[in-house]
């Protein structure tokens, strides 16, 4: 018998997340516990939610140093978290935070729920980087969407 193990495992450490901090919201917990509100979705990497592997969460531009429970959660209706209980210093709104040991299949099991455009993808070697797929804009969502001529005359016309 031959077994092999999954392309999330064999190359977890080989993508990252880079996404922007949107909002913070402490609970009313003592200490508290952070909220952090940012511009992806669990969407966007479909197989990270489907197989509970955690991550870890750095600041861009502060140390690699523990802080305050943190949740970072992502923008759609959907259950939407995409690291929880990480010790992090608390970014503020604006900030860059990396999600490290994203896996494989991300970009291809990604969805649009909600219409959220998936993000870019770049391929980066040593110091050298290159865009691999540029960023969905709406119309690349919507592109595909046809709307019957008659509901345009309004609800009560065929």
């Amino acid at each position: 018998m031959l077994q092999f193990e999954s392309g999330g495992y064999q190359v977890s450490n080989a993508a990252v997340l880079l996404t922007r901090v949107i909002e913070v919201k402490p609970d009313h917990n003592v200490p508290p516990r952070y909220f952090v509100g940012v511009d992806a979705a669990m969407t966007m990497f479909s197989s990270k939610g489907a197989t509970s592997m955690a991550s870890e969460v750095l600041v861009v531009g502060r140390e690699r140093e523990g802080g305050p429970l943190t949740d970072v959660v992502g923008q759609s209706c959907n259950y939407d978290s995409l690291a929880e209980g990480v010790a992090v210093p608390t970014p503020a709104p604006g900030d860059l935070l990396v999600l490290l040991a994203q896996g494989a299949y991300g970009d291809v099991t990604g969805n649009q729920m909600n219409a959220l455009s998936r993000p870019a993808v770049v391929l980066v070697d040593d110091a050298r980087s290159t865009l691999a797929k540029r960023r969905e804009e709406l119309e690349d969502v919507t592109r595909r969407n046809i709307l019957p001529a008659y509901l345009w005359r309004g609800p009560h016309t065929r």
